[in-house]
């Protein structure tokens, strides 16, 4: 058996293989998606041209707008009329995001790419079984993700930018960056006629922190915010002042959902007046200049 192991024929074949095996997991690992970094390095801005028509569907939240769909703690919202579909949090519930998804008419190999919040399970519940139906996405999430968390999105095929500062998403899309020193959390800004249209996940660091910070990204400044404002149990008068501070930024459309609260949609509603505030899973939002100025909070 030495003889064998030590003639050259047989150490040439272990060289052979030796180096194929190599190849072969080099070949794996750059095959495999990578983690790219968005940190605010290359000038991202959002276009001076907005896209004049956008549309934003709630898919998944525990306020109810339309009977025929499911509600499940956490939130979830498609925008689409951009240059690609963004799928906004995926909800708490895999399940209950494709029933609804499927219901709604909207097909999971559409969505281009996938914006998380922050990383809290009513808001990344629905990404495993979203990848198992689309792994050709991109998913933005907050570089304070856990390195885990990143992993299994590479395992399951999909592409990782990782978000530190603003950037750009897509043409008429960006993210605020990570805010906030507890629960970091990244917001997103969609160009519109009226400015920047702000959608939050829970907004940890603010509902007022974050539209500040978008209104600095575009000299057109902001127009609306929808989403959780993270604000259920706040006391009227404290629910008053970030109303205040809002309108003071430049909002004219308040769209509270999930986390907010009943007393905070309700005072909303009452301040920021029109027909599309009961915002619930199933609620459609279109971004129209036309929509925009119907709902200016002068009405």
């Amino acid at each position: 058996m030495g003889f064998y192991m030590n003639h050259p024929v047989f150490s040439t074949f272990c060289v052979t293989a030796t180096c194929a095996s190599t190849l072969m997991i080099l070949a794996l690992a750059l095959a495999r998606p990578r983690t790219a970094l968005c940190d605010g390095s290359v000038q991202h801005g959002i276009p001076t041209e907005p896209t004049s028509s956008i549309t934003l569907t709630v898919l998944y939240d525990n306020y109810r707008h339309s009977e025929e769909l499911e509600t499940g703690w956490g939130f979830s919202c498609l925008v689409e009329g951009l240059d690609k579909t963004i799928l906004f949090d995926t909800g708490g519930s895999g399940s209950i995001l494709l029933n609804n998804m499927k219901r709604l008419g909207v097909k999971p190999d559409e969505i281009d790419i996938i914006v998380l919040s922050h990383n809290h399970h009513d808001h990344t519940g629905g990404l495993e079984a979203l990848l198992a139906e689309n792994r050709s996405v991109t998913v933005f999430i907050p570089v304070s993700f856990p390195e885990r968390f990143k992993s299994r999105v590479r395992d399951a095929g999909a592409s990782v930018v990782a978000v530190s500062h603003a950037c750009r998403i897509c043409e008429g899309a960006q993210s605020t960056g990570e805010l906030g020193k507890t629960i970091r959390e990244q917001a997103l800004c969609i160009s519109t006629a009226g400015g920047l249209f702000v959608i939050t996940g829970c907004a940890h660091p603010g509902v007022l922190q974050i539209v500040r910070t978008a209104r600095d990204l575009s000299p057109a400044g902001v127009c609306g915010v929808m989403g959780g404002f993270h604000m259920k149990g706040f006391s009227a008068k404290k629910i008053g002042r970030i109303i205040g501070g809002l309108k003071e930024a430049g909002i004219r459309v308040g769209l509270p959902c999930h986390c907010s609260g009943d007393l905070t949609r309700q005072m909303m509603r009452e301040s920021f007046k029109g027909e599309r505030n009961n915002i619930g899973v199933g609620a459609k939002v279109r971004l129209t200049p036309e929509a925009l100025a119907k709902t200016n909070g002068r009405n």
